[in-house]
């Protein structure tokens, strides 16, 4: 079906802007006491519930944290998914992260209890440290308020990360450029004493170290035999798991300080914390002190970390899937919303299809509505206060065929939408019927100029349309 020359197409155009604010706002503990008073408690039930079943987990959650909070702050961005651009789930590091359903489940449940109230952000931070608790392992306070963000690139997850082969001066890099120390580098290490990691991660070690088909000289010979006799068998080896502190997996307790010091540790990472005089000797300090002291210093560094450049008050937003970005995040976004004009199928392809909020439905007219009038006008983020008509029908007439295109940082597309199927056009290449090119913001308010392009298809002012939104990542 052509989109030009079609004059009968009524359009409305939503406009609205989110003022993303530098703010004073702290993190705190209880922060939902008032606004989402069980949230604490869904989470911690829901991961008690199921830790028993999936012990493994509690190192997936831990690992999840470290990896959000590395790359621009703990804001959840680890979760989201690749658009337009690759996500930091892309990333090798991230590769192996497991959990992200996990946290959808929580979530969801958050959500239902308290829409819209409690980030994405906060359910990573707490769910690591209750998952960690009901292992056995040491308990931190952890303040709330987190904001989630809306960017998320590969790239920076990829140069931010520590990986399993760097060595001492990069990972006292990374971690320096998070603001922790070489005593935080060494306590967070001691995570690994439940972790598990496949044969990928430093099958090198093993097999070619140097590019010559050698051993790493600094892994325990009879380990490494060991590994290469029953676990990673040969360098290509991609499925098999292996305990990073054998046969104490489960416990959050001191075994890793002790594989590190046997040179048993499997990971370059961890091998490089007998390289440097300060790392080696506050390993030999927690191996020869008590269990509490570990606990209680594991506590400082994860407390530390857990709010590495966090964003609070108006910073970020509040997810509604944690995979997803929600509009009211970008400087200007339009909604434009097309109707055909005459009696269509009540199927749609809903919003995933174009940012996955959701999936194929064959829902009424009055259910999609008021799903509209939730997500962008009932819930405090976003209002009607400019709508632009081509036509004089008014807005229950666009009711049940739609067509919508979302302007979206540097892409701008259209979903025609027939019969319960879906085509997807980039109206960079196929023009689009209207311009968005003079929105502006002042105040909260926002403007948009439509442009009688139909019959030509052109686009004034702002090329094809797109909006600016600094190019971001996600």
């Amino acid at each position: 079906m052509g989109m030009g020359g079609q004059s009968y197409f009524k359009v409305l155009i939503v406009c609205f802007v989110a003022l993303i604010a530098s703010t004073n706002a702290q993190l705190q503990l209880g922060f939902y006491a008032e606004s989402c008073p069980k949230a604490e408690k869904i989470i911690a039930d829901f991961v008690h519930e199921h830790i028993h079943n999936a012990p493994s987990l509690a190192a997936a959650l831990i690992r999840m944290h470290f990896h959000d909070c590395f790359v621009r702050g703990c804001d959840a961005s680890v979760l989201l998914n690749s658009t337009t651009n690759q996500a930091e789930k892309d990333a090798p590091p991230n590769l192996t992260v497991r959990g992200f359903d996990f946290i959808d489940r929580i979530k969801s449940l958050v959500e239902a209890e308290c829409p819209g109230v409690v980030s994405c952000a906060d359910i990573i931070a707490l769910a690591a440290r209750d998952s960690i608790v009901h292992t056995g392992g040491p308990y931190w306070k952890v303040p709330t308020g987190r904001r989630d963000g809306v960017i998320s690139n590969k790239t920076e997850a990829t140069n931010n990360i520590p990986a399993p082969f760097s060595n001492f001066t990069t990972l006292q890099t990374l971690f320096a450029n998070q603001g922790l120390d070489l005593k935080d580098l060494v306590v967070l290490s001691g995570a690994h004493t439940i972790g598990i990691s496949l044969c990928t991660s430093f099958s090198n070690r093993l097999y070619n170290f140097t590019g010559k088909g050698d051993q790493d000289p600094s892994l325990d010979s009879e380990y490494a035999t060991n590994l290469k006799t029953f676990k990673c068998k040969n360098i290509n080896d991609n499925t098999t798991i292996v305990e990073m502190d054998p046969g104490s997996r489960k416990t959050f307790d001191l075994g890793y300080y002790r594989q590190v010091v046997k040179r048993r540790g499997l990971f370059e990472s961890d091998a490089a914390l007998l390289t440097n005089s300060v790392t080696r000797s506050l390993v030999n300090q927690f191996l020869q002190g008590s269990l509490d002291t570990f606990y209680a210093e594991f506590a400082k560094s994860i407390e530390k970390m857990s709010q590495i450049k966090v964003k609070t008050g108006t910073q970020g937003e509040i997810r509604k899937h944690c995979a997803f970005i929600r509009y009211s995040n970008f400087n200007h976004v339009s909604l434009l919303l097309f109707d055909h004009g005459d009696n269509f199928e009540k199927s749609w392809w809903w919003w995933r299809a174009i940012c996955g909020l959701g999936s194929l439905h064959d829902v009424s007219d009055d259910w999609f509505q008021s799903s509209i009038a939730q997500i962008v006008g009932n819930d405090g983020d976003i209002d009607f206060r400019n709508e632009t008509w081509i036509g004089e029908d008014s807005f229950n007439t666009l009711f049940p065929r739609l067509y919508y295109c979302v302007v979206n940082l540097d892409k701008l597309k259209v979903v025609e939408l027939y019969d319960g199927v879906s085509n997807v056009w980039n109206l960079q290449w196929r023009r689009p019927l209207l311009s968005t090119s003079n929105m502006q913001a002042d105040q909260g308010e926002c403007w948009s100029r439509v442009h009688n392009g139909y019959n030509n298809g052109g686009v004034s002012g702002g090329g094809d349309g797109r909006s600016s939104n600094g190019g971001d990542d996600r």
